[in-house]
C-alpha cells in the first residue's frame, strides 16, 4: 500500500454515490454506537476518519455526508459527523482514515500528501457504549482504529510506516501515546479530547449540560454556514455544524487558555490533546494572556519539541506562537532548545519565529530546558 496515495476522482464519485444503508439486527435497546471523527485543517482539507463498510455493507459515514453537505460550494469544505448504532454481535469493519479536499485540484496540488490507511478489524462491542474512529495521518506515519469514549484502543491499529525512518518512529510514538495515557478525570482534561464529529448527545454524557446555548443562523450572501455553540465556563466553546433533520456533531473545539491556578496538568493535558487549528488556537490566547511561569514554559518548549518537525501549517502557526511566548518571557532558560529549533525545524517559518525569539532573550549562564531525545 502507498502511503502517498493520490485519490483519483472516480475512487470519490463511487464512495458518494454507492451507500447502501446499513440495518443492524437490532432488538429493542440491544445495541451500542460508533461514531466517526475529523480534523479540519483549513478551510477546504480534512482529516477523516471513518467506519466504510460493516459484515461487508457499505454504510454512509463522515466522508460520505461531508461530501453531499460540500456540494456546490467549491473550495469549501463543509464536514459533517455521522454515527450509526450496531448490535451487540461479532462485528467486522472496514475502517478508513484519510487525507479530503474538497475541491478535486486538491489532490493535484497536494500530490504526496492524500495519505491514506484502511483495513479491516473484528470487533464485538458491548451493550450501550460509544466507540470513536480515530487516527493518524503523516508522511512517517498513518493509522487508524476504534476506542472507547476514556481513550481505550478496542481493535487493532491499522497502519503505515516509513520502513527504517527514526521520524516515523517518533511519529508513532506521539500519535499512539495520547490513547495510551490515564484517562483524564477533570472537565478540562475531557473537554480538550472532544474530537470533532463527536454528537451533541456524546459531549452532554462527557461533560454536562453547557452553560449556555447561542445560535448563528448563517448568511447566505457570504456563504457562511449555520452552527450552534455550546459554551463551558472557564473551559471554552464547542461549535457544532448544522445540518437539516439530523443530529448536532462537533465542528470545532475552542478551549480557554488556563491559568496556573487550574493546575499544571491540566494544562498539560490542553497541550497534548489539542492539535491542528485548536492547538493553533489554544496556543494564541495563550501568547495573549502573558502568564510566563517556568513551569508553563516548561510545557509549551516539551510541545515545540516533539512537533518542531512537522510541516502542518496549523502545527507551524501554533509552535511559532510557542516561539514568540518564550522570547516575550525574557527568560534565557530556553536558548537551547530555541537555538536547536532554529537550525532543525522543518518549516523554515517555524526556523525564522524560533531565531527572532532566541535575539529577545538575554546571554546568561542558568540552567537549560534540555528536550527529552
Amino acid at each position: 500500500m502507498n502511503l502517498k496515495l493520490v485519490l483519483p476522482l472516480l475512487v470519490l464519485l463511487f464512495i458518494g454515490g454507492c451507500v447502501t444503508p446499513y440495518t443492524p439486527p437490532v432488538t429493542g435497546d440491544q445495541a451500542a454506537t460508533i461514531n466517526d471523527t475529523f480534523q479540519r485543517r483549513n478551510i477546504s482539507k480534512g482529516h477523516f476518519y471513518y467506519v466504510q463498510s460493516i459484515d461487508g455493507f457499505t454504510v454512509e459515514n463522515a466522508l460520505t455526508k461531508s461530501l453531499a453537505a460540500s456540494a456546490g460550494r467549491g473550495s469549501q469544505l463543509v464536514a459533517v459527523g455521522a454515527m450509526r448504532r450496531v448490535p451487540i454481535l461479532p462485528l467486522q469493519l472496514h475502517l478508513v482514515g484519510q487525507v479530503h479536499h474538497a475541491a478535486p485540484i486538491g489532490y493535484m496540488f497536494g500530490m504526496g500528501g492524500n495519505y491514506r490507511v484502511e483495513g479491516d478489524v473484528t470487533f464485538t462491542p458491548e451493550l450501550n457504549k460509544t466507540y470513536l474512529v480515530k487516527g493518524s495521518l503523516s508522511e512517517n506515519y498513518s493509522a487508524v482504529w476504534l476506542e472507547d469514549t476514556n481513550g481505550n484502543k478496542v481493535t487493532n491499529v491499522i497502519e503505515i510506516l516509513t520502513a527504517g525512518s527514526s521520524e516515523a518512529l517518533e511519529s508513532k510514538n506521539n500519535a499512539l501515546s495520547q490513547s495510551q495515557e490515564k484517562e483524564p478525570t477533570s472537565r478540562e482534561g475531557k473537554f480538550v479530547k472532544i474530537s470533532s464529529g463527536e454528537s451533541a448527545s456524546l459531549v452532554v454524557e462527557k461533560l454536562g449540560n453547557p452553560d449556555s446555548v447561542s445560535e448563528y443562523k448563517g448568511n447566505l450572501l457570504i456563504q457562511r454556514l449555520p452552527y450552534t455553540t455550546y459554551r463551558y465556563e472557564n473551559l471554552g466553546e464547542i461549535r457544532f455544524s448544522v445540518q437539516r433533520n439530523d443530529e448536532l456533531y462537533v465542528e470545532r473545539v475552542i478551549p480557554f487558555a488556563l491559568t496556573k491556578s487550574a493546575g499544571i496538568d491540566a494544562i498539560k493535558v490542553q497541550l497534548t490533546h489539542s492539535e491542528g487549528a485548536v492547538l493553533k488556537q489554544l496556543a494564541s490566547a495563550y501568547y495573549q494572556q502573558g502568564e510566563f511561569d517556568p513551569a508553563i514554559l516548561d510545557l509549551f518548549a516539551s510541545e515545540l519539541w516533539k512537533k518542531r518537525l512537522s510541516d502542518d501549517p496549523y502545527d507551524v502557526e501554533a509552535l511559532s506562537y510557542f516561539c514568540k511566548y518564550m522570547g516575550r518571557s525574557g527568560n534565557p532558560r530556553y536558548r537551547t532548545i530555541l537555538e536547536r529549533v532554529a537550525t532543525e525545524a522543518g518549516a523554515k517559518k517555524l526556523q525564522k519565529y524560533a531565531r527572532s525569539s532566541l535575539e529577545l532573550l538575554p546571554i546568561e549562564t542558568v540552567e537549560q530546558y534540555l528536550p527529552v531525545e
